[in-house]
């Protein structure tokens, strides 16, 4: 789910996320939706044809991988102690 947030593309996934904390993140933030039924896909979609609503989970998506950024170099930099 990372891939897509980075460039600010909201990501729709389905409900078996709980070991992507990614994935919980982005759903918290309005960036991920999480869909069990073609019905819901269908809704996420048209909600996400709206300029407002795509914008918003566009930003959330960005923010999320912007505060993140770096991770891999704060665990490295606490193995390495």
């Amino acid at each position: 789910v990372l891939e897509p947030a980075a460039y600010g593309v909201p990501v729709v996934f389905g409900p078996r996320y709980g070991k992507f904390p990614e994935a919980q993140a982005l759903l918290e933030r309005g960036g991920g939706f999480s869909v069990r039924t073609s019905k819901e896909l269908e809704e996420v979609f048209l909600r996400l044809e709206e300029e407002d609503a795509h914008r918003l989970a566009s930003e959330a998506c960005r923010a999320y991988v912007r505060e993140n950024k770096g991770a891999t170099e704060r665990i490295l930099s606490d193995l390495e102690l």
